[in-house]
């Protein structure tokens, strides 16, 4: 009989032992797929980032370039009897400085200019072989651009084409055009060209760029030729500037630059891929070691505890002993576990393994038959309470949900994720409850930190371009629908050119950063809102204000950053800015947000025009 009795618990617990052996087999089958599957995941999302990021970039640019192209056009036609000026003598270089000095107001950074008579003369013609053969160029194609209706005394025809810009590739002439037609009160018309470099194309490529992959311009019809790189342009690329074959097979999202010839197209870096998949692999074979420990404690167990069974059988202590072994080898196995874990019953902590007591700040021992109460305090003690309530009204459930824990040793408020289930208890036990922690502190930190990254301008840390559009059009709704007034102030530092070019970059963007915090702090905390829209451009936003109140404004930040000295680098200066504001009434018809940006540069530029450090208010004509 006792033969039969050994027989039938040996034959009874090999299917466990063969059940557990398939389990752990299972286990490394899915985190072999579940590794797989990541890596997959991965690399979409890089691409789908990539593809946001060059739309993003891609979008920037193109608005900069038709930016600069109205600012060219509107230059031409406001300046066209000057230009008839320059081309109809052009020995007359006061004529040609007076276009100069109009040229680097208009546009700071620009490269050069020319201007071309209907005859086919340049004024100024003295580039050098490399810019002026480029110039001439891009005239002859912007012409080629033209209709066949011809002007009849000058025999000029008139566009209804268009130019679109790309980068020139000579040497130390690394710029790209952009041209407008003119046409005078003497009758006489040509053509304006403007050339700029392409700092403020870097920058946005800079702004957009993902880490680890490189986002740059593309000749669109030369394929392979890089234009421009988040890193500088192509003179400091360290290459010829052409994509090599296996480089041109591997790039992902190329996306036209409206209004150019350039494609913004990123090439991905396989060191990216390659390094998360090995940390995923290294990840994977962390699991598979423990589930093959697992396997191998309780294969050992397995046989061990069947000789005990054999050998002790009838002794009851001795099967007691081994079940405190079997306990003793469970909690050494969760404690290898870096991820937090616990068992709480009726509120009081059973089990609980390093990596949640390390969590807490505190010892396993401090941890053991305390009540919840005591460790996190009433409050979180509560919200325990009541979502393991609904589990033990609900078993074979499962309970995912956000906390903050605060840690006892010092280490602060911390963020998890928390994942609980039910255990029904045996012999007359209650049940208690199971769980795992994830900490996502770090993660939550850096998602806030990249997202207002992206809404700030990096140099100033006042609202970038985009956020102050945003909150534009927000005010602008907000102003149509109670029907209050709303108005705008720009600002442009007066001759930054020449701090920059007397002082250097570094004392300019100290220039930049003040002027910054001196508006932060003459406006409304938390009702007006300040960005950086350009270079040395900034916009303040004034919601419920009138045109009085606006001028008000304006005054006081020119007073202020007129009276402000600014020390850097052993340099002690003072600037002054020009203002123009612009103001929506109540009952008035409200556009598209950049209407009212465009009034109040208007107003700007009759500050700029009538002598600089002063205000303007804009006024339909």
């Amino acid at each position: 009989m006792n033969g039969n009795i050994s027989h039938f618990r040996t034959v009874s617990t090999l299917p466990l032992f063969v059940v557990s052996v398939l389990a752990a087999l299972i286990a490394i089958f899915s985190i072999v797929y579940f590794a797989s599957k990541e890596i997959s995941t991965f690399k979409k999302a890089q691409y789908s980032r990539m593809e946001e990021s060059a739309a993003g970039a891609r979008n920037y640019i193109s608005e900069f370039v038709e930016q600069r192209n109205v600012l060219v056009q509107a230059f031409a036609e406001n300046h066209s009897d000057l230009l008839f000026d320059m081309i109809d003598d052009p020995n007359d270089l006061g004529t040609q400085d007076r276009v100069q000095k109009l040229v680097a107001d208009y546009f700071p950074s620009h490269f050069a200019f020319v201007a071309r008579h209907p005859n086919g003369e340049f004024v100024p013609d003295d580039f050098g072989e490399f810019v002026g053969d480029a110039c001439r160029a891009d005239m002859t194609e912007y012409s080629g651009f033209l209709s066949n209706e011809t002007n009849s005394d000058h025999g000029l025809q008139h566009s209804s084409g268009i130019y679109e810009p790309f980068i020139h590739p000579q040497p130390f002439n690394y710029h790209f055009d952009l041209t407008a037609e003119w046409s005078s009160d003497a009758g006489i018309s040509g053509l304006l060209m403007i050339s700029f470099p392409p700092n403020q194309l870097v920058k946005i490529l800079k702004a957009h760029q993902m880490t680890g992959h490189s986002l740059m311009l593309l000749r669109r019809d030369v394929p392979g030729l890089i234009e421009v790189t988040a890193n500088g342009w192509r003179e400091n690329f360290g290459r010829d500037g052409m994509l090599t074959r296996e480089e041109l097979g591997s790039l992902h999202s190329r996306l036209p630059v409206e209004g150019t010839r350039w494609d913004a197209v990123y090439l991905p870096k396989a060191a990216v891929f390659a390094d998360q998949k090995l940390k995923i692999y290294r990840l994977s074979g962390l699991a598979i070691l423990i589930v093959g420990i697992g396997l191998a404690v309780f294969t050992w167990w397995y046989f061990y505890s069947e000789a005990v069974r054999r050998q002790y059988r009838r002794d009851n202590i001795a099967l007691l002993q081994q079940s405190n072994r079997d306990r003793s080898t469970l909690e050494a196995l969760i404690d290898l576990i870096p991820m937090p874990i616990f068992r709480n019953r009726s509120g009081v902590i059973e089990l609980a393994n390093n990596a949640y007591a390390n969590l807490l700040g505190r010892s396993i021992e401090d941890l053991r038959g305390k009540h919840i109460t005591d460790i996190v305090g009433p409050e979180v003690a509560e919200q325990i309470r009541v979502v393991d309530n609904d589990l033990l009204a609900t078993p074979g459930t499962t309970k995912t949900y956000e906390q903050k824990l605060m840690s006892a040793d010092g280490g602060g408020e911390r963020d998890v994720i928390v994942y609980k289930t039910c255990m029904v208890g045996e012999d007359g036990e209650a049940p208690s409850t199971v769980g795992a922690v994830v900490d996502v502190t770090e993660e939550k930190a850096l998602r806030a930190k990249l997202e207002m990254l992206a809404m700030s301008d990096p140099l100033t840390g006042i609202a970038n371009r985009r956020k102050f559009l945003e909150g534009l059009q927000m005010e602008l709704q907000r102003s149509s629908r109670y029907e209050h007034p709303l108005s705008v102030v720009m600002l442009d530092i007066d001759h930054f050119k020449s701090v920059n070019d007397s002082y250097g970059h570094d004392v300019g963007d100290e220039v930049i950063k003040r002027v910054a915090a001196v508006i932060e702090a003459t406006i409304r905390d938390n009702i007006d809102l300040v960005g950086r829209v350009g270079g040395e451009e900034f916009a303040v936003l004034l919601p419920e204000t009138s045109a009085e109140g606006a001028f008000m404004v304006a005054e006081r930040i020119r007073e202020n950053i007129e009276n402000t000295l600014i020390v850097s680098g052993g340099q002690r200066l003072g600037v002054t800015t020009s203002a123009g504001t612009a103001t929506i009434h109540a009952h008035a018809e409200i556009g598209e947000a950049d209407q009212i940006l465009v009034k109040a540069d208007k107003a700007l530029y009759r500050s700029k025009k009538a002598g600089r450090n002063q205000t303007s208010v804009f006024k339909a004509a």
